[in-house]
């Protein structure tokens, strides 16, 4: 069995990978000035399933983290960068 994926910030302080990705994607949808139904609409994702990531309630298969990074123009690895 794997472990679960871990992410600390630099002051050691640890990040639940799905709060990450719900803020991170809200940030880079908002930078683009998308709303969730035009983002939907580009990646086939439901706005439901979004909004739910937005709010940590869900998290992303790898495909639909693709299908989110093709439709932001940015690389998967952006969604989990800790700032």
């Amino acid at each position: 069995m794997n472990a679960p994926l871990q992410i600390f910030r630099e002051n050691g302080s640890q990040d639940i990978p799905g709060s990450t990705l719900g803020v991170r994607l809200a940030e880079i949808r908002r930078s683009r000035g998308l709303t969730l139904k035009e983002l939907s609409a580009s990646t086939g994702i439901p706005v439901s399933t979004l909004s739910k990531v937005q709010n940590s309630q869900a998290t992303l298969s790898y495909e639909s983290l693709v299908k989110l990074s093709v439709g932001l123009g940015v690389d998967v690895g952006e969604f989990f960068r800790l700032h």
